[in-house]
This record gives structure tokens, C-alpha cells and sequence, in this order.
């Protein structure tokens, strides 16, 4: 009987037997297979593969369910999952995303809890009601929103968290998790006007950045005093099988209430690993 392989795929052995590529991508359904390995088409397409998911993903959304959040842990450069446990990646195919801001007076400090944050919109356009002090009636007027506000005399003093959805049968019984960013992550993942993102990317090469499997790495930056990570994504393949992609757009729609309800978390107190970078 061949050995099987001990690569971990998101905490747990593949248990394939060995021989085959080190990385590797589910399927939909639960199988694993190698990475660059897609899924063999059904039929004959006959428009762009990725309009299946596109149609699809404008359907009717199901009853929300909690999602569970995989922070990043600045001082490792690691994520850190719903379990506690650490990981230097996490993978899945990126369903859904969206911003949020948030303004300290008092910026928090990495190992210390800290209190909600003074001023917080859930939807970038003007601070939620419940905020502590709200900073101006619009977050375009705001001067907290304007560059060189910031500690470092460049950033803004208010800040842009991300939230990225990624849907993954291995994490489990609830298969989605939002991986959740600071504003330094902005860049590689949204681009800016001369450079495109990670999602313009995927989207331009498939058609749809949701049906791309996307491997995070993190990077680390700054200096001796101040350390942070940034979101480093890899490109892995689509899915080319029409069946699949309306799987994971049904999927999209059945988590799509829960997946918006997390902006309002934008106003609660930041994790212990968090940095305002």
C-alpha cells in the first residue's frame, strides 16, 4: 500500500497517496486535488465560463449564518484562525468582499485589548450612528480621512479595514471565513489608479475574481519599532465546470445576509493582534 502524503491542506492531512504535486486545491464537493488540476468540463461553453457564476450570484439570499473571523496576528506574521491555532496561509475561493473605516484618538497598541473605536462607518460614506464620537457628518469631509493625518505624517489617521470572504469546504461545518486586513493590505488586493489589484488581475484573466482559487501569504513590513503584515495573494486556477460555478454562487447567495451583517462588527473593540498600520 503506497504511503500517504502528510501535506497539511488548511490544518489537515491530505491523505492522498504521495508521489503527487505538494499543493493543492478542493473541490467544491470536498475532494482534493492537485493544484493547476481543474475540474473537466461537462458540456461545450458556449459564453465567457465565467458568466455561470455571475448570473447565478444575482439570486435570492438564503437565511444568514454566523461567519467565523481569521484575523492576522502582526507580531507572528501569521493568521490566526477561529481555533486559536496559527497558519502561514490560508486559501479558498474569494466570494465576497468589502471596507469599512475606523478612527482612534488614542491608537490601539499591539497585546492590548482595546475599546471600540471613537468614529466608524460601515459603509465608507458617513460614521454610523453608534459611533463615540463622530468626527464629521460625511467621510469625505472628514480630516481624519485625509493623508498626512496619520502618526507616520503620511497614511490617514482613519482607517480601512477589509473584509474577504472565503469560501473553503475544509474549514469545516460552516465552510466560509472572513479573513479581516488593515488598511496596508489595500494596495495588493483593490490596486490603486496606475496599478491594478489582485481582483482586477483575477478578474481580467478569468473572467471573475470569485471563481479563482486564492492562496494568502503574508508579508512583513516596517521597522525595529512598529511591525505589520500585509495580504500577499497568490493566484491559483479557476473553475471551468458551469455546474461548479453556479455550486458556489448558490453558495454566495445562501451566506450572502451573513456576509454583509459582519460591517456592522466594524464598530466593536479590535482583537488583541491587531495594529491600526
Amino acid at each position: 500500500m503506497p504511503d500517504q502524503c502528510k501535506h497539511l491542506v488548511n490544518g489537515r492531512r491530505c491523505g492522498l497517496s504521495s508521489g503527487h504535486p505538494g499543493d493543492h486545491v478542493p473541490e467544491l464537493g470536498g475532494a482534493v486535488v492537485p493544484l493547476g488540476e481543474a475540474p473537466p468540463v461537462t458540456g461545450a461553453l458556449t459564453v465567457n465560463p465565467a458568466t455561470a457564476f455571475l448570473a447565478e450570484a444575482n439570486g435570492v439570499a438564503e437565511a444568514p449564518k454566523k461567519v467565523p473571523i481569521i484575523s492576522i496576528n502582526h507580531r507572528e506574521n501569521q493568521f490566526l484562525l477561529p481555533t486559536g491555532e496559527l497558519s502561514e496561509t490560508v486559501s479558498g475561493y474569494l466570494v465576497y468582499y468589502f471596507r469599512t473605516r475606523k478612527y482612534y484618538k488614542k491608537s490601539p497598541k499591539q497585546g492590548e485589548k482595546g475599546a471600540p473605536p471613537d468614529c466608524w462607518s460601515a459603509d465608507l460614506v458617513r460614521p454610523h450612528a453608534t459611533s463615540l464620537e463622530q468626527q464629521s457628518e460625511l467621510c469625505a469631509d472628514c480630516t481624519m480621512n485625509q493623508f498626512g493625518t496619520a502618526r507616520d505624517g503620511r497614511s490617514k489617521a482613519c482607517g480601512e479595514p477589509l473584509w474577504l470572504f472565503l469560501y473553503n469546504q475544509a474549514f469545516g461545518e460552516i465552510p466560509v471565513g472572513v479573513v479581516t486586513a488593515s488598511t496596508a493590505s489595500l494596495r495588493p488586493i483593490l490596486g490603486t489608479r496606475f496599478e491594478a489589484g489582485y481582483l482586477a488581475q483575477a478578474k481580467a484573466r478569468h473572467g471573475a475574481y470569485q471563481i479563482v482559487w486564492t492562496t494568502f501569504r503574508l508579508k512583513s513590513m516596517g521597522g525595529d519599532q512598529v511591525q505589520y503584515s500585509v495580504l500577499d495573494p497568490q493566484m491559483g486556477p479557476a473553475l471551468k465546470d458551469p455546474a461548479q460555478m453556479k455550486a458556489l454562487a448558490a453558495f454566495h447567495n445562501q451566506f450572502k445576509d451573513a456576509m454583509d451583517s459582519m460591517r456592522l462588527k466594524g464598530g466593536e473593540a479590535p482583537k488583541e493582534e491587531e495594529t491600526d498600520a
